[in-house]
């Protein structure tokens, strides 16, 4: 989903999410509740992986900031 096809949510404290705008409403509801009830699900960095050093290996995409998407 394209940024600007999606709206910030807020899950916890400074924490949101991106969900889709065309997401029916009882969907886009139910989905923020269930967010909100349980925002330890997601990982917001590195340093909240368990097990993962990321001294070891860290993935980065280099990207062109004049390319235009295809």
């Amino acid at each position: 989903v394209k940024r600007e096809d999606s709206e910030p949510i807020l899950v916890g404290e400074g924490k949101t999410l991106q969900i889709g705008k065309v997401a029916i409403e009882q969907e886009k509801s139910d989905f923020i509740q269930l967010c909100q009830e349980f925002p330890d699900v997601f990982t917001w960095s590195y340093e909240d992986l368990r097990g993962f050093n990321p001294k070891l290996a860290q993935h980065t995409i280099e990207l062109d900031p004049d390319a235009k998407p295809i």
